[in-house]
This record gives C-alpha cells, structure tokens and sequence, in this order.
C-alpha cells in the first residue's frame, strides 16, 4: 500500500505541484484509511442561496433525491 501511495503523490506532485500532492494524500488518509469523510459541500445556487449538500458528487440522482426527502439538505439554513 505505501509503494501505490507513494506513485500516487509523486504523480500527482508532477502534474499539480507539491502542495496539491500533500493535500491529496492528506484527503486520501481521512477519507479512507481513517474513514472520516466530510460530506459537506457548498453550492452557490444563484446570487440569493447557498445549499449544503452532503454527499459525494459520485453520488446518482436518485441518492441525492432520498437525501432531499430526509431532510438531509438546507437551503440557507433551512431543510
């Protein structure tokens, strides 16, 4: 696992630059191997509304739709 991790910062160093590598392997480390995700991302809907949507954007429709009848989503603070 350490050889395919470091193959993967080494290209990811070269084609984005060291930072963008560290901040990736970094991610990778949470998300996977700590299994801590973050599932908050931010959406600019317009000029008036800022969405939450927490989940990944590998996620169908259909996912984020039972999500939405969960009331797992605000809009401007509201579900």
């Amino acid at each position: 696992m350490q050889e395919k991790k470091q193959l993967a910062f080494e290209i990811v160093k070269l084609l984005w630059g060291e930072e963008k590598a560290k901040d990736s392997q970094n991610a990778f480390e949470k998300n996977f191997q700590e299994k801590a995700p973050s599932f908050d991302i931010k959406v600019k809907a317009g000029t008036v509304a800022e969405v939450v949507i927490p989940f990944s954007p590998r996620q169908s429709m259909s996912s984020f739709k039972e999500l939405l009848r969960q009331g797992a989503i605000d809009v401007n603070g509201k579900k």
